[in-house]
Order: structure tokens, then C-alpha cells, then sequence
């Protein structure tokens, strides 16, 4: 039997149709024909206005469940505005992901209580509207990709098991993640502070987060750490932190010794992977690094449960080898020192020979 022409028309013009629809008569198309019956539920765009008006048996929260449920495909846009629907009803989202967008809700905006997931992604948003979001949360895990609208991140989540974080930052606040195990912090740049520094990032980082159990420092992050005072050692140990990823210029000494005092103050760290760059600020640092190697070892710095190293386009500069040297000679179950690096590597593997071993099973890999 030959179909309609309602049935009959090309999906770009019902596209076109239905995105000149309000979302309610949209919704009612779907009774047209068998055709038409999941067009609605592949709009990108979802408008919920004035149009979209209850009745005795749906209020607009009924409405838009019912849309968003039925929804098939991705959604470039959500705009709801009615002017008597609050937010007690979107307390009830669980997990919430924005992308390629721009978040400005309302003054009255409190945040979403019973949120445990955040994903934004490409999203401006302002610094209050995201710190509300988080503080007024029981979230688990938050995921911050590219946002813009804000310098400062300032993190106050009791609940928060995992946390990541990509893009340019002034400053970041971990004030209560009692509760975090897994952490990527990557910079892709970082404006350091040019006044007087009283504090230790490194310190203001590390101090409220005792169960951390994974942890990556990419691109600048380093060096936002090593800004202001250094320390040998953390007043309170990270005795959960097992694996450790981490950027780092052996060039500048302050980058050095903020990854020594990590490592000094993770007794249980089994895993370090180092990811070498050039970086940006170049200091001469051939043996400042070494005469403090030399005081540690004094000291009887031991690493007894790392077990394998990995570092990423090894310089083999004198800092570079100096900082092998003390690993070698100070971690008794070392297993696999890997390091990957670009020359010849005859006259390395010469110098790596001559280091003294806590470890009577390591073994060096040169790739």
C-alpha cells in the first residue's frame, strides 16, 4: 500500500519541521505514522517555554522527564523557561554532563543536592556557579575539561572519590577531599603568583586529601607546586599513594626537589612515571640536585615499596642523572628502572653502570 505524503516527505524537511514546533506538538507528531513516531525523540534542540503548559494530569516536570527518558541521540540544546518551575525538582539529577555550552542559571540557582557525577566539558560557566555546584552536592566524582569563565577552582566536596581536572587555572583550593582516591591535574598553563608567598602550594595541595591512592601531574602543574616555599617532606604523609605520574623539567631545580619531597613523604608508593619537557624557565642546576642527593643519603632516605620507574624522554643531563642515582641507591625493592630517551645510548648506559644498587634484582631498560 503506498504511504501518505505525511510519510512520504524527506527527513530533512521533517527536521525542519519539527524544529519550528513547540516541544509539545512536536511530542504529538509521533501518532502521525509509523515514520514519524521517533522523529521527536532525535531533536537536538529542546525548548521548554510557555507553550509547554501542564494540565490535570502532567505538570511541565512530568513533561520534560517524559522527553528527556524517550530522548534518542545527543542534545546540542536544553533551555527551560518557565517561570513557576523551581529547582527542587532538578534536585533529583544523579549524573549531569554539559558540553560545548554556556551555564548561567539563575540567581536563585543553589546547585543540584542529590548530584553524585559532573562532567562539564568546553562549558563557561562563572566561578560561583561552579563552586555552588560542587559544595551543594554529595558529588563522587567531578570531571572539569577546557571550562572557561574562571582562574580560581576552589574544592569543598566531602564525598569526592575521583577528581579530574584539564585546562589554565591562577590558583586551586582542595579544602575538605578527605575522601579522594583517584586525582589528573593537568595545567596547560599556570599564572604564578608575583607577590609575596607565605604558604607552600605543594602544602595546600596535599593537606586534605590523606586517602589518596592514584595521582597525575601533567603539563604545569609542577611548577604551580614548587611555587613559593619547598619542603624536604610533607607534615602529614601520603601513606596511601601507591602510583604517581608526573611531569617534570630537570632543568629547574624547584621542579626536582617538589617531586623529592613526594616521594620522600609516599611510603607506600609502588609505581612513578615521570614525563621529562624542557619547560619554560631555565635555571643552571648542575650539582644543587646532587649536593642535596648527597644530604639525603646521609640521612637514610629509603623508598622500600617502590618497585618499578619509568621517565619519559630522559635528558641524561647531570640533574637527570644525579635524580636516578638517588633512586637507585635508596629503593630497595626496585624492580625496573625504564628510561627512554632519544641519543645513543652507550655512553648512558656506561654512567648507569657505575651507580650503586639497593636492589640486588633491578634492572636498568634503556629505550
Amino acid at each position: 500500500m503506498e504511504l501518505d505524503r505525511v510519510s512520504n516527505l524527506p527527513s530533512d524537511v521533517t527536521e525542519k519541521i519539527l524544529s519550528h514546533l513547540p516541544i509539545r506538538d512536536a511530542v504529538r507528531t509521533s501518532v502521525l505514522s509509523s515514520k514519524w513516531r521517533y522523529k521527536s525523540a532525535m531533536l537536538p534542540h529542546l525548548v521548554f517555554d510557555c507553550t509547554c503548559t501542564p494540565t490535570a494530569n502532567y505538570t511541565v516536570e512530568n513533561i520534560v522527564d517524559h522527553v528527556l527518558l524517550s530522548h534518542i541521540g545527543s542534545i546540542h540544546k536544553f533551555k527551560l523557561a518557565q517561570g513557576d518551575l523551581s529547582f527542587r525538582d532538578i534536585d533529583r539529577f544523579d549524573t549531569f554532563k554539559l558540553r560545548n555550552c554556556m551555564l548561567a542559571p539563575p540567581s536563585t540557582f543553589k546547585g543540584f543536592k542529590s548530584l553524585r557525577s559532573l562532567a562539564i566539558e568546553d562549558v563557561s560557566l562563572s566561578q560561583d556557579v561552579l563552586e555552588s555546584m560542587i559544595s551543594s552536592s554529595q558529588l563522587e566524582s567531578l570531571t572539569l575539561k577546557n571550562c572557561n569563565g574562571f582562574r580560581h577552582l576552589k574544592i569543598d566536596a566531602p564525598n569526592l572519590q575521583a577528581l579530574f581536572f584539564f585546562g589554565v587555572l591562577e590558583e586551586i583550593e582542595i579544602l575538605n577531599t578527605l575522601n579522594l582516591v583517584d586525582g589528573y591535574i593537568c595545567l596547560q598553563d599556570v599564572i604564578l603568583s608575583r607577590g609575596p608567598c607565605t604558604s607552600s602550594n605543594v602544602l595546600k595541595f596535599f593537606g586534605n586529601m590523606p586517602l589518596i591512592q592514584r595521582l597525575s601531574i601533567r603539563g604545569d602543574f609542577t611548577k604551580y607546586l614548587a611555587t613559593s616555599a619547598l619542603l624536604e617532606k610533607l607534615p602529614k604523609p601520603c601513606l596511601h599513594l601507591q602510583f604517581l605520574t608526573i611531569s617534570i623539567c630537570f632543568n629547574d631545580v624547584e621542579d626536582i626537589l617538589t617531586i623529592l619531597c613526594l616521594l620522600g613523604s609516599s611510603p607506600a608508593l609502588e609505581e612513578v612515571e615521570i614525563w621529562a619537557h624542557r619547560g619554560r624557565h631555565y635555571q643552571t642546576v648542575a650539582g644543587k640536585v646532587n649536593s642535596w642527593v648527597d644530604g639525603k643519603n646521609n640521612q637514610s632516605c629509603s623508598f622500600t615499596r617502590l618497585q618499578h620507574v619509568k621517565i619519559h624522554s630522559f635528558p641524561a643531563v647531570e640533574a637527570a642523572l644525579d635524580f636516578v642515582k638517588f633512586l637507585v641507591l635508596n629503593s630497595p625493592a626496585l624492580e625496573t628502572m625504564t628510561l627512554y630517551h632519544y641519543k645513543d645510548g652507550s655512553d648512558l648506559a656506561r654512567k648507569l653502570l657505575r651507580f650503586r644498587r639497593a636492589s640486588a634484582n633491578l634492572e636498568i631498560i634503556l629505550i
